[in-house]
């Protein structure tokens, strides 16, 4: 009876960690509202308007970001990808630029619904999702595997 319990037990785990290795490695798009002229992003594109060094779309129209929370797994994932920076190097860029004067960090959204939602609300606005979570409201600019 215990040798079951502990194949059981042993299966649930590993079905767990594929779960949680699978989430890791979801595709993360970049979204724009529906009627931004832009049709698609560079990574370095994206990069520069995240980390505000760039507040405009390619052809010259405001480009304004929103972030997830601090710890989501899709916000980390999404900075790895676009900037090659880390949750902490995200933190220490910001902390610096906040210090120096040159800037703040985009506001945040609560969770990906919510910032779908808020980039199909204007033209200017630009985020970030696991695929799965977006829909035909918004549109992908850039797919980053």
């Amino acid at each position: 009876m215990n040798k079951i319990k502990n194949k059981i037990l042993t299966i649930c785990l590993c079905v767990g960690l594929l779960s949680v290795s699978i989430n890791v490695m979801a595709e993360v798009v970049v979204i724009v509202n529906k009627s931004a002229k832009v049709s698609s992003l560079s990574v370095d594109q994206v990069s520069a308007i995240f980390l505000k060094k760039s507040d405009t779309f390619p052809d010259g129209s405001a480009a304004v970001a929103i972030d997830l929370p601090n710890g989501d797994s899709i916000r980390d994932e999404f900075y790895e990808k676009a900037t090659n920076k880390n949750a902490n190097q995200v933190k220490s860029y910001w902390a610096k630029r906040i210090f120096t004067g040159k800037g703040t960090p985009n506001d945040t959204q609560d969770s990906e619904g919510d910032v779908k939602s808020w980039v199909a609300s204007d033209a200017s606005h630009i985020g970030y999702a696991s695929a799965a979570a977006v829909d035909d409201s918004v549109k992908v600019v850039l797919r980053m595997p």
